[in-house]
């Protein structure tokens, strides 16, 4: 069955979400007929990947700016988001960020299906915006990435779906090259909330471990700043797979954890049969393949669009 799909989505900073928006496309574009739009921006979006209508957002929201400014930029990009995705003929929108699912899914879902994908655990919200995004979410059908996820969701009384995040192919060494250090690797957004500071503060208790950071974010000059020698900054890598294949551990860091964020199932697909710690059971590698979660995806839209999901119209 043929699919057009309209990602509408803002991001500055690639992340998790971004590379895996990304990497599910592809796999849609590759294994099934879909046809996608992206209206918005996402960094590492590959032009071939299909049709861009850039709609510019300015940064994430976030704390340490004037709220009444960062607000109207929002409701300014908003309108113009709306306004663009509901002049394109699709079958499915597909939203992934707060600021999007805090007002589209009810006005797209007059148009076309409604996908939401949640990346991580509900943050606390300001007074009424629990009640907001719940109400939003009753227009979409919602997809969590993980049970820690779903169970948040529940949690607020959010209904979903768990598609999860598909284990990365990456090769493995078998051991540590003599001579080299133990390296300790961190993947993820340079931003407060993660306490990368607790990991420096680590790293320089420790001299003789190498602690290897890569990605990048508001937080990233501070960091390098107060960093110890023995902590290297490569900021963000597409080989993120190969890094966590050669590191000896990997650092989760954030004041929330998610059950199975990308990089935690990233490390157990590095994992080598015969080392001391577990490989992924044969069960699990054979569910989580990217195959599978794209086809789940593909599935799921066909239902939307059929209407048997009971979401979306």
């Amino acid at each position: 069955m043929s699919l057009r799909v309209a990602v509408v989505a803002h991001s500055d900073v690639a992340g998790g979400a971004e590379s895996q928006l990304v990497r599910l496309y592809e796999g849609l574009r590759d294994r099934h007929d879909v046809d996608v739009t992206l209206v918005g921006g996402v960094p590492g979006w590959p032009s071939a990947l299909g049709r861009v209508v850039r709609v510019d957002a300015g940064p994430k929201l976030t704390r340490r700016q004037p709220l009444l400014a960062q607000g109207r930029r929002a409701v300014d990009y908003l309108r113009r988001a709306r306004r663009t995705a509901r002049r394109l003929d699709v079958d499915v929108y597909h939203v992934q960020y707060f600021r999007e699912k805090l007002v589209l899914p009810r006005p797209l879902s007059h148009r076309a299906s409604v996908l939401w994908t949640e990346h991580g655990p509900l943050p606390e919200f300001p007074l009424g915006g629990i009640g907001l995004l719940r109400a939003q979410a009753s227009h979409a059908s919602v997809v969590a990435v993980s049970a820690g996820v779903a169970a948040s969701l529940d949690a607020q009384r959010i209904a979903s779906r768990t598609i999860w995040n598909p284990l990365p192919p990456v090769s493995t060494r078998d051991t540590r090259q003599p001579g080299e250090p133990v390296t300790v690797l961190y993947a993820g957004r340079l931003h407060a909330a993660k306490r990368v500071d607790l990991l420096l503060e680590a790293a320089r208790a420790v001299p003789e471990v190498r602690v290897l950071i890569a990605g990048d974010g508001a937080e990233r000059a501070a960091l390098e700043a107060t960093a110890p020698s023995n902590a290297v900054f490569v900021g963000h890598r597409a080989d993120v797979a190969e890094l966590i294949a050669a590191a000896e551990a990997l650092e989760l860091g954030g004041e929330v954890f998610a059950p199975t964020p990308s990089a935690l199932a990233a490390a157990l697909a590095a994992i080598a049969p015969g080392a001391d710690r577990a490989p992924v059971p044969d069960r699990i590698a054979a569910e989580r393949t990217t195959e599978a979660w794209v086809d789940a995806h593909h599935a799921l839209m066909v239902d939307l669009v059929l209407g048997r999901d009971g979401a979306g119209r």
